[in-house]
């Protein structure tokens, strides 16, 4: 059997929002232009993920085991869970995520009683 290898999805049905997709030539995965996998792990093409990284005070969920970021973070969090458990969106793998809310106050002047100052 040939080395697993990337070629372009040539097929008439596909749809054309995903134009630049790629599939293997062994195990017959499809990945977007942007993905970190490109095989199932039964492919000769498999590259292990690098090891998990921990991610703090990010914009959005961050993936630690293949780095992806994951975009509408809030969603994977209920009501007022501050601690959950998250899927990858990229690579499959549950994380433990948690998030951080942060308060702050704000005032300007309406009407001042009693006469000004």
């Amino acid at each position: 059997m040939s080395a697993a290898k990337l070629e372009p999805v040539n097929d008439p049905l596909f749809p054309a929002n995903l134009k630049g997709w790629k599939k293997c030539t062994e195990c017959r995965m499809l990945s977007s232009p942007d993905s970190k996998v490109h095989h199932t792990r039964e492919c000769s093409g498999w590259v292990p993920l690098p090891p998990a990284k921990e991610h703090e005070s990010t914009d959005e969920l961050v993936c630690p085991h293949c780095g992806s970021e994951q975009s509408e973070s809030y969603e994977f969090f209920h009501g007022n869970d501050e601690d959950t458990t998250a899927s990858c969106g990229e690579c499959g793998s549950e994380f433990a995520a948690s998030r951080c809310v942060s308060v702050t106050y704000s005032s300007k002047p309406l009407k001042q009683k009693g006469g000004a100052r």
